[in-house]
């Protein structure tokens, strides 16, 4: 059991928690910000505390009770706090991943810190602001923006860790105008590279090299390059990537000889055979991943399509049902659903009786 050192509130508001966490050491303090997660709260562990802990840094964490991106009017006295702590350091660091990314580069002059540590870091995803990524819409839409984000102030020196073959490029094109970043580009390796790397067993000397410990960033290089082979989430990003549905599905195959039994990855070859036109193979394997997770609202819509398809509707409204009833604020399910009960009211073979969304 790793023996846990103190907790002590540095400052809190119904929207953030900022926690000291003394390890005893003075030469370096990290100071880390929450991420984006399904279930957020503020009095959850900060971001990468028990890694810290094991070795010996001591950290300041801010966690915030919602995924509003630190859109919070109080966040001047909450990073004030933080810098209180910092003064008693060598060194600081700030570090976080997406939204904590973000915020990582955002608050690194706040805080004094003069390194920031960001894993895919989002540079806006206020609607007004580019690069207008789809993939926040939902918080985007409900969050009232209103801190401006000087970039020209950030004086820190900025490493960020990114798959360049992905949809976060588009962010670090937008940060190369404004910070001076040193990138350490990881190719296929997802939104969440920390997840990628733990999976290879490179991530965390890859961290405690960034924060002042040995690193051989040529070794890191090289044995990254081997190791990336044996991981399945990196053939279904190649997969996800390959132009060409044959070439997508060999891919696939090959990310499902390492991991049988991944849910998404199954979804993701079952879309690729309806690409094909393989419909039946499309609902077996849809079929099958439902057996390993029947709760699994997007492998329902995708067997829907299946159906769909091959002119089976009643099915269809079945499968969108369970889809929407797991997933209602998906708006495609609902769409779906809606789409497919209108037909069927338009086609007397089925009938006109009302279906009910559970």
């Amino acid at each position: 059991m790793l023996p846990q050192p103190p907790q002590i509130t540095l400052f809190e508001s119904q929207n953030l928690k900022v926690t000291y966490v003394p390890t005893g050491a003075v030469d370096r303090l990290v100071v880390t910000f929450a991420s984006w997660v399904e279930v957020p709260g503020k009095d959850r562990p900060g971001f990468g505390q028990d890694f810290l802990i094991r070795r010996g840094i001591s950290a300041v964490h801010v966690t915030c009770a919602g995924n509003d991106w630190y859109q919070y009017p109080e966040m001047d006295a909450a990073m004030a706090a933080a810098a209180r702590a910092r003064m008693s350091f060598a060194r600081c660091y700030t570090y976080g991943l997406s939204m904590g990314g973000y915020a990582a580069i955002r608050f690194s002059g706040a805080v004094g810190a003069e390194s920031a540590i960001a894993i895919a870091p989002q540079f806006a995803i206020d609607p007004r602001q580019p690069p207008f990524d789809a993939r926040w819409a939902r918080d985007a839409a409900r969050i009232r923006f209103i801190h401006r984000d000087p970039w020209t102030n950030v004086r820190a020196h900025v490493v960020v860790i990114y798959d360049n073959r992905g949809i976060d490029l588009r962010h670090i094109l937008l940060y190369r105008r404004f910070v001076r970043l040193f990138e350490m580009r990881l190719p296929y390796s997802g939104h969440n590279p920390a997840r990628f790397l733990l999976g290879l067993g490179l991530f965390q000397d890859l961290i405690a090299g960034l924060l002042g410990e040995a690193f051989d960033a040529p070794a890191f290089r090289r044995t990254f390059r081997e190791r990336r082979k044996t991981s399945a989430e990196y053939f279904f990003n190649l997969s996800r990537a390959a132009q060409h549905a044959p070439r997508a599905l060999a891919l696939i195959d090959e990310a499902l000889q390492l991991a049988p039994g991944r849910p998404h990855m199954i979804g993701a070859r079952g879309t690729i055979l309806l690409t094909l036109g393989r419909l039946p193979d499309a609902e077996a394997t849809l079929r099958k991943g439902l057996e390993i997770a029947p709760n699994d609202g997007w492998l329902h819509h995708a067997l829907a399509i299946a159906l769909r398809r091959q002119g089976r509707l009643d099915s269809v409204v079945r499968e969108a049902e369970v889809a929407v009833r797991l997933l209602p604020a998906e708006p495609e399910h609902g769409d779906l659903l809606a789409r497919m009960t209108a037909h069927l009211g338009m086609n007397p073979a089925f009938g006109n009786a009302p279906l009910t969304i559970r």
